[in-house]
């Protein structure tokens, strides 16, 4: 899972672009990709309630902290800051290390919200 995050965050984003926002067709590839490689509905996430998707998370054998972080360092790339936030605080509570860059990274996303 992590290695098809970091691909696409690469491939549509590259190594600097930290506020870009993708065009219409990366966004339709980047759903295709999550759909096809991962099995991972990124327009139905994105439409759950936050309860059922941190169950959908939790149901996921795939993702782990390393791998939940990426899906909301694109998911913030892509304009859901909301889905991205809910992810980095459920991480937060359920990681036992604290991390500095998560941290920084929810009080920014606040800021934006």
């Amino acid at each position: 899972m992590g290695v098809v995050l970091r691909a696409i965050l690469t491939k549509i984003f590259g190594g600097n672009a930290i506020n870009a926002v993708p065009e219409e067709k990366q966004v339709d590839e980047i759903k295709r990709e999550l759909l096809e490689e991962v099995d991972f509905d990124l327009p139905g996430f994105i439409q759950m309630n936050d309860t059922q998707a941190i169950q959908y998370l939790k149901e996921r054998q795939d993702f782990n902290i390393p791998n939940l972080e990426e899906l909301a360092r694109l998911l913030e790339r892509l304009g859901e800051p909301r889905k991205a936030l809910l992810i980095l605080v459920y991480c937060r509570n359920t990681d036992r290390t604290y991390s500095f860059e998560r941290e920084n990274r929810i009080g920014r996303i606040k800021g934006k919200i």
